[in-house]
């Protein structure tokens, strides 16, 4: 029996993924439970929940205060997920761990495809996109989902909501807004991203003989 492990269970997207059980047999821990920079606490992870997938929602994605405090966006975004790495590979879990288009440079004049070369600008980006390699050199088994201006009714609490929040946020209250005007994105609503996300783990467990495909 397959079992998911969701780490980053009460985040914007993590949530979203606990209630539409995005994953076979999932047990879902929120940052009060797991702080993902404590070891110890993610060495025992194995033990208590046995799992064969681990999901990681958990991030510092507060993108200016990432460039305050850079050694906690890369004790988050980097470090805590090369030890979660490691303890999923000898474990022989999956790991699926959830990055960001940051890693982008954000000067194409097309979109941006996976295998494209990242060129990250910011210390969020830096820490997520070593992240990102750490799962690649650490983790056998692996898949990194990257998302772009994620938003949804759960909102975005480690960095006081999300865009489409804070622009309501500042309308309904009469502030004059103030934004970029050259980007171009294609945001991500979190419960658009769980669905397809979970279909494509159901297949990729499939055809690797470790889950009946559903009907």
């Amino acid at each position: 029996m397959t079992r998911t492990l969701l780490i980053g269970a009460t985040g914007q997207l993590g949530s979203e993924l606990a209630r539409l059980r995005a994953g076979p047999n999932l047990v879902a821990v929120s940052h009060d439970e797991l702080e993902i920079t404590d070891a110890a606490a993610v060495d025992a992870l194995p033990a208590t929940a046995r799992p064969d997938v681990v999901v990681n929602t958990s991030a510092f994605h507060a993108v200016d205060r990432c460039e305050d405090e850079p050694a906690r966006a890369f004790a988050v975004n980097a470090l805590a997920v090369r030890h979660l790495a490691r303890r999923a590979a000898e474990h022989g879990s999956l790991l699926v761990h959830f990055s960001t288009d940051y890693v982008f440079a954000g000067d194409a004049s097309r979109p941006y495809r996976e295998d494209d070369t990242p060129a990250p600008r910011s210390a969020y980006a830096t820490s997520k996109l070593a992240g990102e390699c750490f799962v690649r050199a650490r983790a056998l088994r692996h898949l990194v989902v990257r998302s772009a201006g994620l938003f949804g009714g759960g909102g975005s609490t480690g960095k006081g909501g999300n865009f489409v929040t804070s622009i309501l946020r500042r309308a309904r209250g009469g502030e004059r807004l103030r934004v970029v005007a050259e980007q171009v994105t294609a945001p991500t609503y979190t419960r658009n991203l769980p669905a397809p996300w979970r279909d494509g783990l159901r297949r990729y467990l499939a055809e690797r003989g470790e889950l009946a495909p559903s009907r």
